[in-house]
């Protein structure tokens, strides 16, 4: 869960400057118009509970695995 939330952290910081960037700077340059920037903040809601429910059950499987491991065999084997 916790790869989830920072991966939607950066997702959120890098996507929100391209979106200024792009519409503020390129849009600007190239058209002449300027638009606000509007971030929908219920889809990324939605779309952060989906990566940190995506990223927990992608971390489950393996979490369970490890679970039914001996100690001394999983040491043996590195």
């Amino acid at each position: 869960m916790l790869m989830g939330i920072i991966g939607t952290a950066i997702g959120l910081i890098v996507g929100v400057a391209i979106e200024w960037y792009c519409v503020y700077i390129i849009l600007f340059e190239e058209a002449g118009f300027l638009f606000p920037v509007l971030i929908p903040w219920a889809e990324v809601g939605w779309i952060a509970a989906g990566a940190m429910i995506i990223a927990t059950l992608a971390g489950l499987g393996p979490a369970l695995r490890t679970m039914q491991l001996r100690i001394p065999e999983a040491i043996a084997y590195e």
